[in-house]
């Protein structure tokens, strides 16, 4: 009886130490992002590793889920690793949220969307690197992607919900999406949108979005969740980041000149 109790008193000191040596990580993986940018950032994943069945989330541990993807598919990114989606695979990474938690982000009228991608759009018509959706109702929808008919690398925007005006397939001037490494940062400021791509804002124009609650309640990254995934994206998605305020043009050509650590 005695080995039994001290044989569980070992297990939940190192349960305990294994929880402290992950808030340490994670106190310092926070504290080495840039201070400006810090500012607002409500969302940080960095994807760069596997952790179990999901990648870590390194500001408030929304931590994302895997879908057919493991550790193979972790790979030399733009900014340490990345990560490999596949359409064939029906790759997908993804968080549905619970009412406390601070995303998705477009619970916000003022909020940024930061990525780093290496994705083909030639030919790969409508398929999603970022999106937020409902896992319980179709309608409402927020995507960044590819060009609807595959026919450009421009960045392809489709937001919608009943009752609001859809912005259907606004295309960027720029195109990022031409098999190499770009820098992308959406933009909504007090509901008006704008885009950047690689620090430049781009001249594309969206409309504002309407006064009233977006109801999305998950975020993907490579595809779509509603109630089951789709539109699932091949190429490399790597440092992707969300604040709950709008970033200036200086601070958006900052993140893609510096990256997020200091």
């Amino acid at each position: 009886a005695k080995e039994y109790v001290y044989t569980e008193f070992l297990m939940k000191k190192l349960h305990n130490k294994h929880n402290l040596l992950l808030s340490a990580l994670f106190f310092v993986a926070f504290n080495t992002l840039n201070a400006q940018l810090k500012d607002g950032l409500i969302a940080y994943w960095p994807l760069d590793e596997v952790q179990g069945t999901k990648t870590p989330e390194l500001v408030n541990g929304y931590d994302m889920q895997l879908t057919n993807l493991s550790a193979d598919d972790v790979v030399e990114g733009r900014i340490g690793n990345a990560f490999s989606f596949s359409n064939e695979n029906q790759t997908l990474l993804s968080r549905v949220h619970d009412a406390a938690d601070q995303l998705p982000a477009n619970k916000y009228d003022s909020f940024s969307i930061s990525m780093w991608s290496k994705v083909d759009g030639n030919g790969q018509n409508d398929l999603r690197l970022f999106s937020e959706g409902n896992t319980g109702n179709s309608n409402p929808l927020f995507n960044i992607g590819t060009d609807s008919g595959g026919a450009s690398g421009s960045v392809d925007f489709y937001i919608r919900q009943s009752g609001w005006p859809t912005v259907n397939h606004i295309k960027s001037s720029g195109e990022p999406y031409d098999g190499e490494w770009h820098h992308v940062v959406f933009v909504q400021e007090d509901g008006e949108r704008r885009l950047y791509v690689d620090g430049e804002l781009d001249d594309v124009t969206m409309a504002a979005k309407p006064e009233g609650v977006f109801k999305v309640n998950d975020t993907t990254i490579g595809g779509i969740l509603r109630s089951s995934a789709s539109h699932w994206v091949t190429g490399l998605i790597d440092d992707v980041a969300i604040w709950k305020r709008a970033l200036s043009d200086d601070e958006a050509a900052q993140v893609h000149k510096e990256g997020l650590a200091s």
